[in-house]
């Protein structure tokens, strides 16, 4: 969550920070304004927002202008360049989406991230476990040994695979 003034009083709100292609993996596109591009993702470009539509009616009472203005995000001037058409994001609570950047070449990767792809043109879900569970048993030695297998399994930290439909309604 995030201090977000602007709108008609601060708030703490929800933010998501997705990468550009979300909107591909998702079939979204913004009911107004524009979505993420790469450039939007680059940690030296200008900070810029997407508004979810249930975040633009709740805190900016649905108004025409907010698009293209300045908000405050945590205290930086961001711009609002987009609005999501109604239930595009699955947690009805989100407010405000950001664009992320993982650096493929960085420090070891974030934990605590969700991510959302679509599988492959015949790549089965049992197919693409396996990868996920290749590629984690892998994580030691794209850390230098920093994060050693022992020290992912200590706390429990594990990558899994998940169709969307079990994430979102679980066990109901």
């Amino acid at each position: 969550s995030r201090n977000l003034t602007g709108g008609l009083q601060p708030v703490r709100v929800q933010v998501a920070e997705v990468s550009p292609s979300w909107f591909d993996v998702m079939q979204v596109q913004p009911l107004r304004g524009r979505r993420f591009i790469e450039a939007d993702a680059d940690t030296l470009a200008a900070p810029v927002a997407i508004l979810t539509y249930e975040g633009w009616q709740a805190h900016f009472g649905g108004r025409d202008d907010v698009l293209g203005s300045l908000v405050e995000i945590d205290g930086a001037s961001t711009e609002v360049i987009g609005i999501l058409p109604p239930r595009a994001y699955t947690n009805p609570d989100m407010a405000v989406m950001l664009p992320m950047f993982i650096d493929p070449n960085g420090p070891m990767g974030r934990f605590g991230t969700i991510g959302v792809a679509r599988l492959a043109p015949g790549v089965t879900l049992d197919a693409a476990r396996r990868e996920i569970d290749q590629l984690q048993a892998r994580i030691p030695e794209h850390s230098n040994n920093q994060m050693t297998a022992e020290t992912l399994d200590r706390f429990g930290w594990s990558a899994s695979l998940q169709t969307l439909r079990d994430r979102i309604t679980g066990d109901i």
